[in-house]
C-alpha cells in the first residue's frame, strides 16, 4: 500500500519509539484529528459577529477581575 521508502521510514520511527507500525499510525492519526478545528470558519465568524453585537456580558474589566478573584478565593476556602 505504501512505497518501500515510506514503509521503511514508518518502521524506523516505530522502532525508535519501540512500538509497532500500527500503533505509530494510530497515534499519529489521533494527533492529526486533535489538531483539526472543531468548528468551521463560518461558525467561528458567526459567534464573533454575535459577540460584537453586544450579546455577551460586559462590564468594567477591573470590576470583573475583582469578582472572578473573589470567586476563586471563596472556592479555595470552602
Amino acid at each position: 500500500m505504501l512505497p518501500d521508502e515510506d514503509m521503511a521510514a514508518l518502521q524506523q520511527f516505530a522502532q525508535r519509539d519501540r512500538i509497532s507500525v500500527g500503533e505509530l499510525v494510530r497515534r499519529e492519526l489521533k494527533a492529526a484529528q486533535e489538531r483539526r478545528p472543531k468548528r468551521s470558519v463560518e461558525e467561528k465568524l458567526r459567534a464573533i459577529r454575535e459577540l460584537a453585537q453586544g450579546s455577551a456580558p460586559t462590564g468594567d474589566i477591573d470590576q470583573m477581575n475583582t469578582e472572578i478573584m473573589s470567586g476563586y478565593i471563596r472556592g479555595w476556602s470552602a
